[in-house]
């Protein structure tokens, strides 16, 4: 279950209950059907639609870069961003989804039976600001410095383990995880008020995170790229 933690809640504070020109913030959990292409968002906070939850829309976007972080998203993945609700309608026997303008301009004339169209309620997504990512869920060890553990917690709480000098600390982290134009995603990690930035490679049974800047307080994050493997 997706759990809002204190640090990521307060980056969202900005963009929940906004619905500039007809946009609503929303956070859901990402549906696949392979066999029909689609994907699909099950709201989980009641933020739009009158309040409605665990209601399942289609997600699209018109937006190229947003249509490719939705391709590197799975089952069971979250999704947080800005979107509005509009009627996608499919037309038979093309069975091809199209606006509503779309069909009467473009099929008005033509031998598609423009009567017979079914409206789809879709999420038309215009920007993507956080997602968590299932697999990333669980402990990940250092690949090559077995001193070094992660447990990611949930999706937005992460406690790092290090070994130093034969003796394990903890520390229990916020990180949130935001679009990339690369097949990673962008990290944030805060803790004690400082906030480090990074980017993640997230596979089957790797990590790999590339720390941009680091801060004095943190200095036992590795400096270098961290490879993990599953524990």
């Amino acid at each position: 279950m997706f759990r809002m933690g204190l640090f990521l809640g307060v980056i969202l504070s900005a963009f929940f209950g906004s619905k500039a020109q007809g946009l609503q913030s929303f956070f859901g959990t990402v549906k696949r059907n392979p066999d029909a292409n689609q994907i699909c968002v099950y709201i989980n906070d009641g933020s739009i639609n009158n309040g409605s939850i665990n209601k399942k829309y289609l997600l699209r976007s018109l937006y190229q870069s947003v249509t490719y972080q939705l391709s590197k998203l799975e089952d069971g993945d979250v999704v947080v961003g800005m979107g509005e609700i509009k009627p996608i309608y499919n037309v038979e026997p093309a069975g091809f989804d199209f606006p509503l303008d779309m069909i009467k301009t473009h099929f008005y004339e033509s031998q598609i039976d423009v009567s017979n169209v079914r409206a789809k309620e879709t999420l038309i997504l215009s920007q993507i600001d956080f997602v968590g990512v299932q697999k990333l869920l669980g402990a990940w060890r250092g690949k090559k410095d077995k001193s070094i553990l992660l447990h990611f917690e949930s999706f937005d709480k992460v406690n790092f383990f290090y070994n130093n000098n034969s003796q394990w600390s903890e520390k229990q982290m916020r990180y949130s995880l935001s679009p990339s134009e690369d097949g990673g995603w962008k990290i944030f990690i805060s803790h004690a008020s400082q906030v480090v930035l990074g980017a993640i490679h997230i596979y089957q049974s790797d990590v790999k995170i590339y720390w941009l800047d680091i801060e004095p307080s943190l200095a036992y994050l590795p400096n270098t790229p961290l490879e993990l493997q599953r524990y």
